[in-house]
């Protein structure tokens, strides 16, 4: 991800790819291509609330990418 020019680490948990995976039928590698701008929302919205780890990474779990898509 980034804000301008500074590149900012992201990270998804297994567990959150894992759970979606069960819940949809894919593998942890097919949920993070079709759930990407999923994704990358959760972190976008984590970073803009200033939840960032002491290393300034976010990461993203199954509280913000929970196990079925949102509507």
């Amino acid at each position: 991800m980034r804000d301008g020019s500074k590149e900012v680490p992201c990270r998804v948990s297994y567990e959150s790819l894992t759970d979606r995976g069960v819940a949809t039928g894919m593998d942890e590698a097919g949920v993070f291509e079709a759930y990407r701008n999923e994704i990358e929302q959760a972190a976008s919205d984590k970073y803009d609330r200033g939840q960032i780890d002491h290393e300034g990474r976010i990461y993203v779990t199954s509280v913000e990418f929970p196990l079925h898509p949102r509507s």
